[in-house]
């Protein structure tokens, strides 16, 4: 902690947890067309991000945005995503794409606890 490590985590820095506060919103009305634009707001920075109508928002956080049972569901959104990211892996590592990464995750042992945890807790 002095050196900063896991401060990001612990004090909900990153913009990953605004994410995902927002896609848990939004997944209440998947339909909606304002609440993705909500996610505009988290990356300012970035101009025309929104676009006239969003399209763009809500094809790249939009993809898995009701399986919010799934406990990986903060970090999926990234994973699926950054795809790309795979050229850089070995041969054995890229060809096994990410549904298979999702899948061995699936044997990750989560704590007991994790179910009853809320879902920014499930994200850090």
């Amino acid at each position: 902690m002095l050196t900063g490590e896991g401060a990001d985590e612990l004090l909900l820095g990153y913009d990953i947890f605004k994410e995902t506060k927002i896609r848990r919103f939004w997944s209440t009305q998947p339909d909606s067309k304002w609440r993705s634009g909500l996610l505009a707001r988290v990356y300012p920075q970035i101009a025309g991000l929104a676009g006239k109508d969003g399209r763009l928002l809500a094809s790249f956080f939009g993809h898995g945005l009701t399986d919010i049972d799934n406990p990986f569901y903060s970090h999926l959104i990234r994973w699926r995503n950054n795809r790309r990211t795979c050229r850089f892996f070995s041969d054995q590592v890229s060809q096994q794409g990410v549904s298979d990464l999702e899948q061995s995750l699936g044997d990750v042992e989560l704590p007991a606890e994790f179910s009853q945890w809320n879902p920014i807790q499930r994200a850090q």
